[in-house]
């Protein structure tokens, strides 16, 4: 059984959290799910496993040192007196050298511009010399120009042992930082260095690891002469209550208040199972139809807000006024014309209540007279307005997840109150199913197409590829195939996403393997956007990039490729007409768009106004409140 929980320990590496949701343990006492018994079907060598296992730990115990030069390189002294103790006495330096910076050039990396900043290198020394611990500088130069840090942090993204007594450690550090130049111009920086540790033991208890080589392999930045983007929150919002309204998250209220005592602490009936799938969203509309943009701001609890867009960089708070303050639960908003009146309406996706369908009436919205929000689904992630069958109204596709749920023992009682009894049968049919595999092809609850009928009502359309049984955070619709009909992408997370094409009169077909698009990994949103500018719209599928379940996985020839896929990061698709081509990566001459984090959403859209689409690729999951954080993740 040993390898099999050390795989276990890599898998949890790999997808720390993921994991956790789709089979994890709960607080209210429930067992973790089985590993998949995929896992046992391949095996490697004792040593080899053991050689995995010490460097993850070897990289783990590093970590608050790691930690700790983050911190203190912002006090611009790098090492400073807090962490000169992580080095030795004598140091192997390759150290950033004098001279001006050089711009990145080349075919494979072309410059950027003045607006948007120039990337810069930083000359090497040419070759490694020794300096004494307690007189190590490094980074002088670039140090000396910076003024402030507003972020910095280094990352050990991989490394191996040499000897066969595990006591030197060769790694390689990653740089991460955004700082304020006292030029005034502000810089994103990242280097790249390779560092040696050796153990040194003080006494027979006592075990420590100093750094003896510290090897500046590269150091660039890109400067410009004000940031891309400007918090302005606090200017748009002058109302001081509205503005502490804004930024205050009830759910993370709840969280704090839990974390003070897990046994006593009062919290919402589906606190933890059913309410760690749900996450809330953002609208962007002219809802009152006066030519600007307003905010409608979703709540996973408390109300929703809609923010009025005054036109002159403020913004006025009047959801209750027009009926939009809806109480909590909302995970996605539409607004669009769906009865063809002239206004918009709005449909809103939600997540344990039912989604929403609600007519724009003189302003004000509210039910419609006939029909309403029946037929509309609970548990929803994500929606899309779109005319599928070509008939001039705009119809609602609402996608749906609820992996957390599903994994859950006690998924029948769960999830009872939120599906139709066919469809929870059907789903605990597919989830027991040997189909279902944990993380590679992990079943949830059917999406929903409503065809628009007129007069506010709709209807559920019975179509099996539509109604895929997948947890999918995020639909996209294009004509990909050029052939006058909107088809669809869905973004699954634990699973392969799908590419469904519309053959017209209500038929689709699932063409995910003829398109080469099937992307396994945590599927976290899709975008189209014709980035090359042929004509035919390109896909950009936004998934997890995790340093550490690259590193792990590479290291098994054997393991099934998907979940070395499941590592990679983000997805560029170049549509090629029948095909998609895999253009993305993280050297060139691939598209360097893969990177991203655990990212979420990535759109394309032309920010700069230069006539191009760029792409923007939010990332993150859950930083602990700083009160109860702790060094090393866990």
């Amino acid at each position: 059984m040993r390898p099999l929980r050390l795989l276990a320990g890599a898998l949890v590496a790999l997808v720390p959290l993921s994991w956790g949701l789709a089979c994890g343990s709960e607080p209210e006492g429930e067992e973790p799910a089985a590993l998949d018994s995929r896992w046992s079907r391949w095996s490697a060598s004792e040593a080899a496993w053991g050689e995995m296992v010490e460097v993850e730990k070897r990289i783990r115990a590093l970590e608050p040192d790691l930690a700790a030069l983050s911190s203190e390189i912002q006090e611009l002294s790098f090492p400073g007196h807090r962490t000169r103790g992580l080095f030795a006495e004598t140091v192997a330096v390759l150290d950033v050298a004098g001279g001006a910076a050089a711009p990145v050039t080349g075919a494979e990396v072309p410059p950027l511009d003045a607006h948007l900043g120039l990337r810069e290198a930083q000359p090497l020394e040419p070759e490694a010399r020794e300096s004494a611990g307690s007189e190590l500088r490094l980074w002088q130069l670039p140090l000396a120009r910076i003024q402030w840090f507003d972020h910095a942090k280094f990352k050990l993204v991989g490394g191996e042992f040499e000897g066969e007594d595990y006591g030197v450690f060769s790694g390689k550090v990653k740089f991460t930082g955004r700082a304020r130049l006292r030029s005034g111009e502000v810089v994103a920086i990242r280097a790249v260095q390779d560092v040696v540790w050796r153990r040194e033991s003080p006494s027979p208890s006592e075990e420590v690891w100093r750094i003896h080589a510290w090897s500046t392999r590269g150091f660039e930045w890109i400067r410009a002469a004000t940031p891309f983007f400007e918090e302005t929150l606090a200017r748009a919002l002058r109302d001081d209550a509205l503005l502490a309204r804004t930024r205050t998250s009830q759910h993370e209220e709840l969280v704090r208040t839990w974390l003070a005592d897990p046994t006593g602490a009062q919290v919402p009936e589906h606190f933890f199972a059913p309410s760690m799938d749900r996450h809330p969203g953002l609208a962007v509309a002219d809802v009152d139809g006066d030519g600007l943009d307003d905010l409608y701001v979703m709540a996973r609890r408390g109300r929703n807000q809609l923010l009025r867009n005054r036109g002159d960089g403020t913004f006025e708070e009047i959801a209750a006024r027009v009926g939009l303050d809806i109480d909590g639960h909302s995970a996605a908003a539409v607004f669009a014309d769906f009865d063809n009146d002239g206004d918009k309406d709005v449909v809103i996706a939600r997540t344990l209540e039912r989604s929403l369908y609600l007519e724009n009436r003189d302003g004000r919205f509210g039910a419609p007279a006939a029909g309403g929000s029946q037929g509309f689904p609970y548990l929803a992630s994500s929606l899309n307005a779109v005319d599928f069958d070509g008939d001039g109204l705009l119809d609602v596709y609402v996608t749906t997840y609820a992996a957390r749920m599903v994994g859950s023992r006690r998924a029948p009682t769960i999830l009872a109150p939120f599906l139709e009894p066919s469809d929870l049968a059907q789903l605990l049919r597919l989830s027991s199913s040997p189909e279902h595999v944990h993380v590679l092809n992990f079943f949830g609850p059917p999406n929903a197409m409503l065809r628009n009928l007129g007069g506010g009502r709709f209807e559920a359309v019975d179509n099996p590829v539509l109604r895929t049984f997948m947890n999918t955070y995020q639909a996209a619709w294009a004509d990909y195939d050029l052939d006058g009909d909107p088809d669809a992408y869905l973004s699954n997370d634990f699973g392969p996403n799908q590419m469904l094409r519309n053959d017209g009169e209500g038929r689709f077909t699932d063409v995910t393997a003829e398109t080469g698009t099937a992307d396994v990994g945590f599927g976290m949103g899709v975008s189209w956007g014709d980035y090359d500018e042929d004509g035919r719209p390109d896909l950009y599928v936004s998934n997890m990039y995790s340093t550490a379940g690259k590193r792990i996985t590479q290291r098994f020839a054997e393991l099934d490729p998907s979940y070395k896929k499941m590592a990679r990061g983000n997805t560029l698709f170049r549509n090629e007409g029948e095909r998609f081509r895999h253009v993305s990566g993280v050297e060139p001459p691939d598209l360097l768009v893969e990177s991203a984090g655990w990212s979420w959403g990535g759109q394309f859209a032309d920010f700069d106004n230069d006539g191009d689409l760029d792409l923007l690729a939010l990332s993150g999951y859950y930083s602990a409140p700083p009160e109860y954080a702790i060094p090393v993740d866990t």
